[in-house]
């Protein structure tokens, strides 16, 4: 398979930072009507994110936070919340449950008895290397890096006991496939690889089918070779790693509209204020203009084509505080892919190569096997 590549075990923290953010932060939160431009700002470095990584050790964290959790989760200690004014946490909270050690108009500072410190931020932008999340959260501070993520654990159990879990967490919209998931991790020695084609001229004869173009975040031959089969009239589809399916509608929007209209417009715009801020901070994807950033053209490519572009990953609130470059997060995503994927013609699959390898299982050609037991699998190289 063309840009097959292991990813070492820090790489998931440039993954996940890179896809942070969809669109702008909130106006506001919980009531709250504090302008954007009045609103406070917190970091998390791609440092400290593998700092915690080397000090756990990284096939352990892979095992400590490959869990399935109905509630979405922390990002090393930053906890995404349900919207929540300074107010409603303070009466909640203060003094039956934490005391107060720290106010600001920003954040409040809560002990939960000595060895746990939450800071519940407040109209704050959180940047996750370079990119804008405007979420409610709380940082939990984690002491010794090498515990992690029990802090978090002990946070999360904390909101449990006091009947407030509901009330704080959000719920995780993969919870199902996270369970579906987890049970093809715990016998991958039982999941048969799923047989790959090379003979790809035989694509034309096929009704059915997926080609598979995987890429190495960055790199750019993985992207020719999308471009050449998306303009191809072998090709009836596209699917994108690079576009979560909470932004499909759009998605359809722009695909649909006519240019110059309304629609069109609106559309195209949201499109590339996604584009730029998020899949352009590697290699090929850094563009001044999001109008030339390559998934961008990608979709244009499919739109002037008259093809169906399908958004193949899950939202970007899931792989961000859910670890979705970590064991179980990766496989719920594959399943999430192949549950997205056309039940006719033949389409382009265009995604990071990790997901397709077989030294991977289960990956996502398990779950697309399962779904469509007849569908022809092709792999580069490509003859025309």
């Amino acid at each position: 398979m063309m840009s097959v590549a292991g990813r070492s075990p820090a790489f998931f923290t440039m993954a996940a930072l890179a896809v942070a953010a969809c669109g702008g932060p909130e106006s506001g939160r919980g009531g709250s009507e504090l302008p954007f431009e009045q609103w406070a700002s917190d970091t998390v470095t791609v440092e400290w994110a593998r700092a915690v990584t080397d000090a756990v050790g990284p096939s352990i964290l892979f095992d400590r936070v490959s869990l399935p959790y109905p509630a979405l989760t922390d990002f090393f200690g930053v906890q995404v919340l349900k919207a929540l004014t300074p107010e409603e946490v303070l009466l909640d909270l203060v003094p039956l449950h934490a005391n107060l050690v720290g106010q600001t108009p920003y954040a409040l500072t809560l002990r939960f008895g000595p060895e746990l410190e939450v800071v519940f931020r407040f109209n704050t932008v959180l940047y996750l290397d370079g990119n804008a999340l405007g979420v409610p959260y709380a940082r939990v501070e984690l002491g010794d890096p090498a515990t992690y993520p029990q802090q978090p654990k002990a946070f999360r159990q904390t909101l449990v006991d006091a009947g407030l879990g509901d009330r704080y967490l959000v719920p995780n919209p993969y919870f199902a496939a996270e369970q579906i998931a987890w049970d093809h991790l715990l016998e991958p020695e039982l999941l048969e690889a799923v047989p790959v084609r090379t003979d790809t001229t035989a694509l034309k004869d096929v009704d059915r089918a997926v080609f598979l173009v995987g890429e190495t975040h960055g790199g750019t031959e993985a992207f020719e070779l999308a471009e050449t089969m998306v303009l191809s009239p072998v090709s009836d589809w596209l699917a994108l790693e690079m576009l979560p399916e909470d932004l499909q509608p759009l998605l359809d929007r722009y695909l649909a509209s006519v240019d110059g209209s309304e629609g069109w417009e609106d559309a195209r715009a949201a499109l590339l204020r996604f584009y730029s801020r998020n899949w352009n901070t590697r290699g090929h994807e850094i563009t001044e203009d999001p109008a030339d950033n390559p998934y961008f053209r990608l979709i244009d490519l499919a739109r002037s084509s008259g093809k169906r572009v399908i958004a193949m990953d899950a939202s970007e609130l899931y792989v961000t505080f859910r670890f979705g470059e970590f064991l179980l997060g990766a496989a719920t995503r594959d399943y999430v892919w192949a549950s997205k994927l056309p039940d006719w013609g033949r389409g382009v699959v265009y995604g990071g190569s990790s997901h397709f390898s077989p030294d991977r299982r289960p990956n996502m050609l398990t779950f697309l096997r399962e779904r469509f037991p007849d569908v022809e699998v092709f792999e580069p190289p490509w003859d025309g």
